[in-house]
């Protein structure tokens, strides 16, 4: 889709699809980079470049309000013609006092979850541009997917989950060894 070849439009794909794209997976969030208005992907380029050039079998996504890093992977992969992506988010959001106490002194500064993962609309949103059959999505902690997924080793990894320096390096430590050698 994206990586469509150049036609007489002289653009890799179309600029309406791009922002259908961008629409349905960043929505209002701006995290990335992304001009919608040109139809710029931003930070988004680089992980699907990486993937496409390094052909993984599988990527491990940790973090995403709304699915775009994923959805970029899992594009790149479809476009590949194989690999899988491993999607992991605990749905918390950061305006729900209950979520507020799991993370105690961390709290909001250092992740921006909004609940998505939890809502009846999250259960489809892969379905757009067929991505469901290159993605798996995983309801809960990176900590606790970690020891879920057993001996489960990973060409690359997008680690935006808790952004607080003791979440990145924890995730850091318990993934790094998991990576396949050249990923």
């Amino acid at each position: 889709m994206i990586a469509k070849l150049f036609s007489s439009q002289k653009q890799i794909a179309s600029l309406k699809h791009i922002q259908e794209f961008i629409d349905t997976y960043a929505k209002q969030d701006n995290w990335h980079e992304i001009a919608r208005a040109s139809g710029n992907l931003g930070y988004g380029w680089i992980h699907y470049s990486l993937i496409r050039l390094l052909r993984p079998n599988r990527v491990l996504c940790i973090g995403s309000r709304y699915g775009y890093i994923p959805a970029i992977c899992a594009m790149a992969c479809k476009d590949n013609k194989k690999g899988v992506v491993d999607f992991v988010d605990p749905g918390y959001d950061q305006a729900n006092p209950k979520h507020n106490n799991i993370l105690g002194a961390r709290k909001s500064t250092h992740w921006g979850g909004v609940g998505f993962w939890h809502t009846k609309e999250a259960k489809n949103q892969f379905k757009s541009f067929d991505l469901d059959r290159y993605i798996s999505v995983h309801i809960t902690t990176s900590k606790k997917f970690a020891k879920q997924s057993g001996s489960l080793r990973w060409n690359h990894i997008s680690l935006d989950g808790d952004h607080s320096y003791e979440g990145i390096s924890a995730d850091f430590r318990r993934l790094w060894p998991r990576v396949v050698s050249g990923g």
